[in-house]
Parts: C-alpha cells; structure tokens; sequence
C-alpha cells in the first residue's frame, strides 16, 4: 500500500471536480470575472439598444400624430375660408336676385358698374386672405373686380374650366387647374 508513485499522490490531492472535466468549468477567478463582466457589458449594451429602439419607436408615433392633427387643423382652416369665401359668392347672387337681374345682359349692364365695383369691395373687405372677387360675363370677358377699377380687357374663354362651366354640362364642385391669372398676371 505504501507503493504509491508520486504521481497517485498528486493525483488523489487534486480535487475532484477537476478531474477530466472540460476547460471552462477549470477557470480560474480572473477568468470568471472578465467573462461575467462581458456579460454585463453585453446585457447592458442589449437593453440600451431595446429601450432606444422603444424611444425612437415612441418618436415616430408622436410625430405622425403632431401631422396628423397639423394636417386635419390646416384642412379646417382652409374649408372656413372657402365656406366664408362661398358666403360672399351667395351674398353677391342673393343681391342680384333681389335686384332683379335675370338674364345674362342685366348683370353685365349692373354688375360692371363703380357701384358694383364698391360693393364687391366691401363685401370683401373682412376677408383680408381673399386677393380679389371678379365677375366675368356668359362671354368669358371680364366685367368687374373687387381689385381694381377700371377693369382691363381680359377673357378667359379659352380655359378649360370656363369651356366646362360654359358647356352646361355638370361639373365638380371645385374645378382645379394652375393657371397665371389673366388680371393680376401672377
């Protein structure tokens, strides 16, 4: 019994968990340390990245929302001006009626006057993001303008819209097309 190699003893004083277990679990406190900390380092970096991920996330969400409400407030202020516009549109027909302008001659005759000049100017004279209200006869020519007195020569006969409007087919509430103005030539 006592023939024992060095190399038994050695072995027999060597704890067990040691023996012929892989490398990892053989690390020493060092080892441990840096690999702990590379995990935190590693979480860490993981969790930064998720929650900033969640921020930009929450960003966007804000943003389209700040556009959305930008956009329904803009399309609200713009649908008052063209109905306080469209007002001033039935106000000038309510007064035509009750002048008693039937027929395409009649307004051309009343409504190219100074009179009708100033009254399309005081009715939009509470408008002040309205450039101008003009009147044109059945023809296309112009015949007055809250704008200026007196009113040049000018047509727009040959626009599509008024060809439109003209033709007595129906036509779009609003007809859209860009054009340089014949008056103002802007």
């Amino acid at each position: 019994m006592l023939s024992n190699s060095s190399e038994d003893v050695i072995a027999a004083s060597q704890p067990a968990y040691r023996a012929g277990l892989p490398w990892p679990i053989r690390l020493g406190a060092i080892q441990w340390l840096i690999i702990s900390a590379a995990g935190i380092v590693l979480a860490i970096t993981l969790g930064t990245g998720y929650f900033a991920m969640q921020y930009r996330e929450r960003a966007l969400e804000v943003a389209e929302r700040e556009l959305n409400n930008s956009a329904l407030l803009l399309s609200r202020h713009f649908d008052q001006q063209l109905r306080d516009l469209q007002h001033v549109h039935e106000d000038v027909i309510a007064g035509m009626h009750a002048d008693g302008i039937d027929t395409a001659d009649e307004f051309e005759q009343r409504m190219s006057s100074l009179s009708a000049h100033e009254m399309l100017r005081s009715k939009l004279a509470a408008l002040p993001h309205v450039g101008a209200l003009n009147l044109w006869n059945a023809k296309g020519w112009l015949i007055n303008s809250s704008e200026m007195w007196p009113v040049p020569d000018v047509s727009i006969a040959e626009r599509q819209y008024f060809k439109d409007i003209a033709s007595g087919r129906p036509t779009p509430d609003v007809i859209v097309e860009p054009v340089l103005s014949k008056v103002t030539k802007n």
